[in-house]
């Protein structure tokens, strides 16, 4: 199982890296604003986002996402369970707010929240807040969150945790009129 895992993460980021380049090279021209008018706001256009990164909650995580305007839903996390029982489970939920977004780089704030379960470490649930940063393909997602609610006690409640991803995200921007 965790062999197929790995394998359709390693599919999903060619197939999501190939998407990227196929849009890149389509409105290569088109994808810059014109130099006098300056970047175009995005803070109130909706798109979807998805993407594949390293970090918490599950080492490799698929990602999905969607924004609506200034406010955002993110869902990351991967299933990793073995025969042998030592995989780590986890999904994290953000809900976001859009502090700048344009073509090029969206900043963002988040309220993050997930379950993990580790077979060696234990289960448990979190809630925090992380600062997010997407810079054409580039993803990083930083901040803290404390444990709420623990089932196998390894970790005590309210220590905290790290919250951090780094990978890829691929953001389905609108089209600008401009650009057409």
């Amino acid at each position: 199982m965790k062999k197929l895992s790995v394998l359709l993460m390693a599919f999903a980021l060619l197939f999501a890296l190939s998407v990227n380049h196929l849009a890149e090279a389509q409105t290569e021209k088109g994808a810059e604003d014109p130099p006098d008018m300056g970047p175009r706001d995005l803070r109130r256009d909706r798109y979807f986002e998805m993407g594949a990164n390293l970090g918490w909650p599950a080492v490799i995580n698929g990602v999905v996402g969607y924004w609506f305007g200034p406010v955002g839903l993110r869902l990351s996390g991967m299933y990793w369970d073995g025969e042998d029982q030592d995989g780590i489970n986890a999904v994290q939920c953000d809900i976001g707010y859009k502090l700048s977004d344009n073509v090029n780089t969206l900043h963002s704030v988040a309220v993050a929240g997930g379950t993990s379960r580790e077979s060696l470490r234990g289960e448990w649930s979190y809630l925090g807040a992380a600062y997010c940063l997407n810079h054409r393909w580039f993803f990083l997602e930083i901040g803290l969150g404390k444990i709420v609610g623990i089932r196998r006690e390894v970790y005590p409640i309210g220590s905290f945790q790290a919250i951090f991803q780094i990978g890829y995200m691929h953001r389905f921007l609108p089209k600008s009129e401009q650009n057409l």
